[in-house]
């Protein structure tokens, strides 16, 4: 049975290959390294690659700021574990 992500940032998404991102932080958690894979999701997608991420489940975080996951580009998975 595969997990649905918590959250797919809408629009068209790429086309071409898609690439796995593993961390600890990142959106809607609002750690400043959360900031830096959130922007390097916009560099991947501009070049053609679509994103998938696992990252903290967002009912553990102590702090999040959901617009952030608005600003992610089209397409963007973003899975959550415990």
């Amino acid at each position: 049975m595969e997990t649905p992500a918590f959250f797919v940032a809408p629009g068209k998404p790429a086309t071409g290959p898609r690439i796995l991102l593993l961390s600890y932080h990142f959106p809607p958690g609002s750690a400043a390294g959360s900031l830096r894979w959130q922007k390097l999701t916009g560099l991947v997608a501009d070049r053609g690659w679509g994103v998938d991420v696992v990252t903290l489940d967002p009912t553990d975080l102590a702090k999040r700021d959901d617009r952030r996951l608005r600003e992610l580009p089209a397409g963007t998975r973003v899975f959550g574990v415990h």
